[in-house]
């Protein structure tokens, strides 16, 4: 049997929040545990290296190319194929350029993909897509259907299935499996952060650490396993441990703003918890919510969220007997029109379906 084997990762985004922290979490459990496989042919980093466009002295292009550096030393080690795919203009900003020097280096093979293309690895044919906008089709189908059969699919984008709404970056491109029927083995994509298999054969990494509210789920990179001769082939999730987001409710009505944040504060301290948010979900008066805002505002850590002024009349009427048409928010002056729409949508669904950060977050990336 003759096999290729890889560690893929994705948005590893730097600049997202310490520099020195991603560094040390990808170092010590990506880069340290791939250094001590008996064998790799190649890393994969799916795109999205940077959060955002950064100046040249700061600690967010400092870590990255550190790590970068460390990763493509495994490779020397190892004889693997480094492969740098463009993500999201908006995070890296055509800062791959920062590691076109690799691929001037002899000693090591090194991919820095901005345009679509095929490569070939240790005789494996690749197919890696960047994060491209305003691709005429006909230039996709040319590519995907009529330039022969490949091995594996690299790409930063969306699959369809894979995220809420089927929603591609500006005018980017919303994959399907049809896509890729020229593939013999599987594809592996960024761009989305929660792990995950679509199709049998399309497969997100996430991103490898936690750094929000919203991404409660497992972390890690991925492993895989490809037989050159049946096509056949094996996916390893390898969990890493990042900081732990934790969203608790808090129902009880609220009679004395210090009791609650003691108790707040015990669940922090018990529970290890690296990043705490409470979501009252009962009206709290306004001297009372006052008092609990501005002991929480310096603190990073922990974050708190109160009703909003359509929830507090809603359970007011509820507890008074009154009842109101659903759809009575959609007149709500005090509402913004972001609100109104996440609110329609989580009614229709019935559960909280997107949330007002997870909508400003998909709105910011299309910009």
């Amino acid at each position: 049997m003759s096999c290729l084997i890889g560690v893929c990762t994705a948005d590893l985004h730097f600049g997202a929040f310490d520099p020195r922290e991603q560094y040390k979490i990808l170092k010590e459990q990506f880069v340290d545990v791939i250094a001590e496989y008996p064998r790799l042919d190649y890393i994969l980093i799916c795109g999205d290296i940077y959060d955002r466009k950064f100046m040249g002295n700061s600690d967010a292009l400092l870590y990255a190319a550190n790590i970068i550096e460390d990763i493509v030393n495994v490779a020397r080690m190892k004889n693997s194929t480094v492969i740098l795919i463009h993500g999201t203009f908006s995070h890296d900003a055509d800062q791959l350029k920062n590691f076109y020097h690799y691929m001037n280096d002899t000693t090591v093979d090194v991919r820095v993909i901005t345009s679509i293309q095929y490569i070939n690895v240790k005789g494996a044919r690749m197919l890696c897509i960047p994060e491209l906008y305003n691709v005429p089709e006909e230039i996709y189908h040319n590519i995907l259907h009529y330039n022969g059969y490949y091995d594996f699919c690299f790409l930063h984008g969306t699959f369809e299935g894979s995220v809420y709404g089927d929603k591609p970056i500006g005018n980017g491109r919303l994959f399907r499996m049809e896509d890729f029927d020229m593939c013999r083995g599987f594809m592996v994509g960024g761009h989305v952060h929660t792990p995950g298999c679509h199709k049998g054969y399309f497969y997100y990494t996430g991103c490898p650490y936690r750094w929000k509210f919203g991404e409660e789920e497992e972390k890690g990179f991925i492993t895989t396993i490809y037989d050159t001769d049946t096509h056949g082939h094996y996916v390893h999730f390898n969990p890493i441990v990042s900081f732990k987001y934790i969203t608790i409710e808090y129902k009880d009505i609220v009679s004395d703003p210090k009791a609650v944040i003691e108790y707040i504060n015990n669940i922090q301290r018990t529970q290890n918890i690296d990043y705490l948010r409470i979501k009252f979900t009962v009206p709290v008066n306004g001297a009372d919510k006052v008092t609990i805002q501005n002991y929480y505002k310096n603190q990073s850590r922990t974050t708190v969220a109160f009703m909003d002024v359509m929830e507090e009349k809603k359970a007011e009427d509820m507890k008074n007997g009154v009842v109101n048409s659903d759809y009575d928010f959609i007149l709500d002056p005090h509402l913004s029109d972001m609100e109104k729409f996440v609110q329609f949508v989580n009614m229709k669904e019935g559960s909280t379906f997107i949330t007002i950060d997870k909508l400003r977050e998909i709105l910011d990336e299309k910009i």
